[in-house]
């Protein structure tokens, strides 16, 4: 500081005559001198050198020091729970941003199959994926319909002719054909009403024809060709007589009586030709145009083959001579030979067989066929068709249930209002009320004050009796007005005394009356309780309840589960699906908290009838004591007879 160079340097800089600074203190002189700091830092201390091992020995082995733990994974910002305040809002982002898709893409990419689908095996010439069903249209597909598939052993199909193999550069368009059935419905157990039946989900009812070769499972159908089917390929029209051909071939079940073909979604790929190939599935109506059994045949190759087989071969016995003589019978015996022949052999190629939706959904890395990968994919869009239909139910009913939420809330904050403004007023009316007695008290005591001024001032030319006199009357006056006071209250107190028990009495009287009624009535009144569930809003629910390894579903969706159902919809932005959530009773707060879903389906209805009295039967004793009244003595005889009464009457008289 410029005082410390001062004093150290002891020249005058600055004031007059070589004063202090103007702010500098006056050192006491008997105050300790300070210390300024040194310029050159003090020379650390000699340290003894570490002693050096001999030279036979060898050093001791230094210990690495310990690596640093591993840094974590990197996360991406979209997988964190951020909150983001905008605008001064708090934006909630959900956990499982990165696992949320979109039920319905009309197109995808092979990154896009790849990210959604990360068990499937995608052919390494997969283009695209095209769905052509749309939320806008939905599918008109009966979940509910039973078409019983029945694979007879006896029946099979001979394998047809190859076709020619067309040029490697050209296009193929191939044909797929999904015949949907359904489960039988289990049959109801008598006596078990009251317990909750098992339910099967949804996944596994669904069930479709499909082929089975030794590549894996594959969805029944094949290549279009010119001279079977004819027609333009690009068309749906050629595409159907392709399915219709392939499906008699593979299985057996004609087609030709459906009518409506309902377009399901397209699968591209480009080969390493540059050739462009199209593979299309069909939902035919069959549902519609077969109400028997569907016989399934299975798809042979017969050839003849060499096989050893053994049969029986008679050949001559010879016993001697004499035998030869005696007759001319030769006798014979039977032997088993093994004998090569020529036969005709049916080898299985194809067998066709039902399988769930579930089945086919559990597909693994293993299955590299392509005719099983484009399966897979025909399963994983029918589920998410499904999957957007019912997530738009379960947003009607969420909805439904806001605006429920939202009515009852406005009603209770109207009534919280109502009640609000009925106390403010109410205290504002006591306040006026002790503000007017306080006024009046106040104007009261004013007077009397001024009279008591003024009684003073007139007693001072009166005499001690006329003053006497005068307070006296006041006395009398005073006690006259409190004496009038209290019986006013007395009157009012009694008179509301009358009045509660008048109305008691009448209370008590009308509950007699209607006890009196009721008890003349023949009829009694019950009030019955009658619980309904709504399946038709339990079912969307009940599909996004995958089944426990019991297999009962829990009756339960988290509140992440059924955002990822919301978002999946892709119309609904975070403070929507937080509203509708937040109105079932699942806050923000608390995003582990469940959703009891049968709550929502379950309606309670009260009601009463009037049924007839039943009349109450004699109790036992009752019926035992009228019994022995009619049976035995007349009172008198016997009181007569009982030697307590003798003995009592006597003691009477005495």
């Amino acid at each position: 500081m410029e005082w410390q160079r001062y004093l150290q340097q002891g020249r005058p800089r600055g004031g007059y005559g070589g004063a202090r600074p103007y702010g500098v203190p006056q050192r006491s002189p008997y105050a300790a001198k300070p210390t300024y700091p040194m310029r050159v830092p003090p020379r650390p201390p000699l340290r003894a050198a570490a002693p050096q091992p001999p030279a036979f020995r060898r050093a001791p082995p230094q210990t690495l020091p310990a690596r640093p733990p591993a840094s974590a994974p990197y996360q991406p910002r979209a997988s964190l729970p951020a909150q983001v305040p905008r605008g001064g809002a708090v934006v909630v982002r959900p956990k499982n941003l990165e696992e949320l898709f979109l039920f319905h893409q009309k197109e995808r990419s092979l990154a896009d199959v790849c990210q959604r689908y990360a068990k499937l095996c995608v052919s390494s010439d997969f283009s695209s994926l095209l769905n052509v069903w749309t939320p806008e249209k939905p599918l008109d597909i009966p979940l509910n319909v039973t078409v019983p598939f029945v694979a007879d052993p006896e029946l099979t199909v001979p394998v047809p002719e190859p076709e020619p193999e067309r040029p490697e550069t050209e296009g193929r368009h191939f044909a797929r054909v999904m015949l949907i059935s359904s489960a039988k419905p289990e049959p109801k157990v008598e006596g078990n009403d009251k317990k909750e039946p098992v339910r099967t989900h949804l996944a596994k009812n669904v069930k479709f024809l499909v082929g089975k070769k030794t590549s894996g499972l594959f969805a029944i159908g094949g290549a279009w060709s010119a001279t079977k089917d004819g027609g333009d390929p690009t068309t749906d029209k050629a595409l159907i007589k392709t399915a219709t051909r392939h499906c008699k071939e593979i299985c057996g079940v004609d087609l030709s009586t459906c009518k409506t073909w309902t377009k399901f979604m397209e699968i591209h790929y480009t080969r390493p030709s540059g050739a462009k190939d199209r593979t299309v599935f069909f939902i035919p109506d069959l549902w519609n145009h077969i109400t028997g059994d569907v016989k399934v045949h299975k798809q042979v190759q017969r050839q003849e083959q060499e096989v050893e087989e053994e049969v029986e071969v008679e050949i001559s016995v010879d016993e001697g001579a004499d035998a030869k003589k005696e007759g001319d019978e030769k006798k014979t015996k039977k032997i088993k030979k093994k004998v090569t022949t020529k036969k005709t052999v049916d080898t299985v190629v194809i067998r066709s067989m039902d399988l769930s939706l579930n089945g086919i959904l559990e597909y693994d890395l293993q299955d590299k066929s392509e005719e099983t990968a484009e399966l897979s994919l025909f399963a994983e869009s029918f589920n998410e068709m499904l999957s957007h239909k019912f997530a738009l139910r379960i947003l009607e009913t969420l909805r439904k249930k806001k605006e429920d939420h939202d009515r009852i809330t406005a009603d209770q904050k109207r009534k919280r209002d109502a009640d609000l403004a009925e106390r403010t007023a109410k205290l504002a009316a006591e306040k006026e009320e002790r503000e007017t007695k306080r006024r009046k008290l106040e104007e009261e005591k004013k007077e009397e004050t001024e009279r008591r001024k003024k009684l003073e001032e007139e007693e001072k030319y009166l005499t001690e009796e006329q003053v006497k006199e005068r307070r006296a009357k006041e006395a009398e006056e005073k006690k006259r007005k409190e004496d009038e006071e209290r019986a006013k209250r007395e009157a009012e107190a009694k008179a509301a005394k009358e009045a509660e028990e008048k109305r008691k009495k009448a209370a008590e009287e009308e509950r007699e009356r209607k006890e009196a009624e009721e008890k003349a009535k023949p009829t009694r009144t019950v009030v019955e309780s009658t619980t309904t569930v709504d399946e038709a809003v339990l079912e969307p629910f009940l599909y996004f309840d995958r089944p426990l390894a019991t297999g009962q579903q829990s009756g339960q969706l988290r509140r992440e589960k059924l955002e990822e159902i919301l978002h999946g919809l892709g119309d609904l932005n975070q403070r929507e699906v937080n509203d509708l959530l937040v109105a079932a009773g699942m806050p923000r707060e608390r995003p582990q908290s469940v959703l009891f879903y049968k709550t929502l389906a379950t309606t309670t209805t009260v009601t009463t009838r009037e049924v007839p009295k039943e009349v109450p039967a004699p109790a036992p004793e009752a019926a035992a004591d009228e019994t022995k009244t009619a049976d035995g003595p007349e009172p008198a005889a016997a009181a007569a007879d009982d030697p307590m009464e003798v003995d009592k009457e006597k003691a009477d008289a005495k």
